[in-house]
């Protein structure tokens, strides 16, 4: 068995990606598409049609490229807060996309209710989402987030995993299950809720054509707490920076044997991260989304329609170049005042009222000026990290940056500004630690790993020279 092969798939806000591995933990390759959004009024939508086929499509190409022999397992990680809802009537509507507002925010429950999820963000949970549909006059049958739902199209059976569902503001982290007061402020019917498993439980057999015919599946869990598994972060005292779309911080924590309570949860809050469940059945984890590659996109895309391509403005010298760094410190005050909005709460009226290209264009006049305004923003990102971090190391003691991930460290400068503030960290030797994570945890539900002890160890590389 140890010539099969395991898919992981990693759907993403940006990206589906899909990487097919050896047992021994080798990569064999990976296919990777762009996530099926399509414009609406309302913003990004995606249809439940589309998103099966390409799912299908994902598994079924990357299995005939790169798959040896039968594909034993498949796990499935993803973006978390965006769900498919099904009508009574049958209906699906289009899952929204997390990182767009949506509408009117229903008002939230009183007092501790909601504070027991241990989210900061009420206004982007699925809660809200589904409490909106419930106020319509609709009645929801059941709803299913990215990963559960692939699991489903591949053959599997209706589920929801612990750390996905622990960011649909619909969990109490207190008892680690769903909490009735939130299903019923949602409108939801609490015998319709699926059962809440660990990541790496077997949820089916795929009833695709071969070599996936009869793979075991599973929901792997949120994508950025399976990149922090597949990149060998998880656990002990490691914090691990997921750097992609979004960035987030993630920590495991020890569950008190007496519970949890809320004096904990709002310690946690306070200092800027949630608190939900993890991957394993009794775990939990302290995340900090700070947002930053949303960020660093809105930017970049303002630059492009002012004239400065992405390759331009990012060359990797601009990180570590003293002419840059004096540049960044030179900037005019209202180009700083972008970046202090940009990286504040409301970070999003940028993008609706297109004010941040307005500021570029008035004020960026050249590619020294576009690169300087560029490595402030990566230098402030950075620096964010660093007072999330030091939050972090005063709750959880021996809490350390070990390990960084994620896209945007594929480019050398950034890698050194991140260096140079956050301290030393290593860079898995691996590109695709989510679909790396998924996979593992399909080898575990398929029974070819005994427990998570027996992963294959991953290699990694200093986070400045790689």
């Amino acid at each position: 068995m140890m010539t099969a092969t395991l898919l992981g798939l990693d759907l993403g806000t940006s990206t589906f990606k899909a990487s097919a591995y050896r047992v021994t933990g080798e990569q064999l390759g990976t296919i990777a598409v762009p996530t099926p959004w399509r414009s609406a009024s309302s913003g990004a939508e995606m249809e439940a049609g589309d998103f099966a086929d390409a799912v299908r499509a994902l598994v079924d190409e990357c299995a005939s490229a790169h798959g040896q022999g039968r594909v034993a397992a498949i796990g499935v990680t993803g973006m978390a807060e965006t769900v498919f809802t099904e009508l009574s009537d049958g209906r699906l509507l289009p899952a929204r996309a997390w990182n767009q507002q949506h509408g009117r925010q229903p008002q939230l429950p009183d007092g501790d209710v909601f504070a027991a999820t241990g989210l900061l963000d009420p206004a982007r949970t699925p809660a809200v989402e589904l409490r909106r549909v419930s106020e319509a006059g609709e009645t929801v049958r059941s709803w299913n987030g990215v990963p559960e739902l692939a699991v489903q199209v591949l053959g599997g059976a209706a589920i929801a995993e612990r750390s996905l569902a622990a960011r649909t503001g619909l969990i109490d982290v207190r008892t680690g299950d769903w909490s009735p007061a939130l299903l019923g402020w949602a409108g939801l019917d609490a015998s319709t809720t699926p059962d809440l498993l660990p990541a790496g439980e077997v949820c089916g057999i795929a009833s695709i054509p071969a070599p996936c015919a009869g793979a075991a599946l599973t929901v792997a869990g949120h994508d950025h707490v399976v990149a922090a598994l597949g990149a060998g972060a998880y656990g002990d005292a490691n914090v691990f920076d997921s750097l992609g779309t979004g960035e987030a911080l993630i920590a495991q924590l020890d569950r008190n044997p007496d519970g949890v309570d809320l004096p904990m949860v709002d310690r946690f809050k306070a200092a800027g991260f949630n608190v939900g469940l993890g991957l394993e059945e009794q775990d939990l984890i302290a995340l900090a989304g700070l947002g930053t590659g949303n960020r660093f996109n809105l930017l970049l895309t303002s630059l492009s329609e002012c004239g400065f391509s992405r390759e331009e403005v990012m060359s990797a010298e601009g990180g570590r170049c003293s002419d840059t760094q004096r540049a960044t410190q030179q900037l005019p005050s209202h180009v700083a005042d972008l970046l202090e909005t940009l990286f504040g709460a409301r970070w999003q009226d940028l993008r609706t009222a297109g004010a941040a290209t307005s500021v570029i264009r008035d004020a960026i006049l050249d590619l020294p000026s576009a690169r300087a305004l560029w490595w402030a923003a990566v230098s402030r990102a950075s620096r964010n990290a660093r007072s999330s971090l030091d939050a972090l190391a005063e709750l959880l003691p021996g809490a350390t940056l070990r390990v960084a991930a994620g896209g945007w460290l594929n480019n050398a400068g950034i890698r050194a500004v991140r260096q140079r503030v956050l301290g030393p960290f290593d860079v898995p030797a691996v590109s695709q630690c989510g679909t790396r994570g998924a996979a593992l945890l399909a080898g575990l539900a398929a029974g070819l790993y005994p427990s998570r002890a027996d992963f294959p160890i991953l290699a990694s590389t200093p986070g400045a020279t790689q």
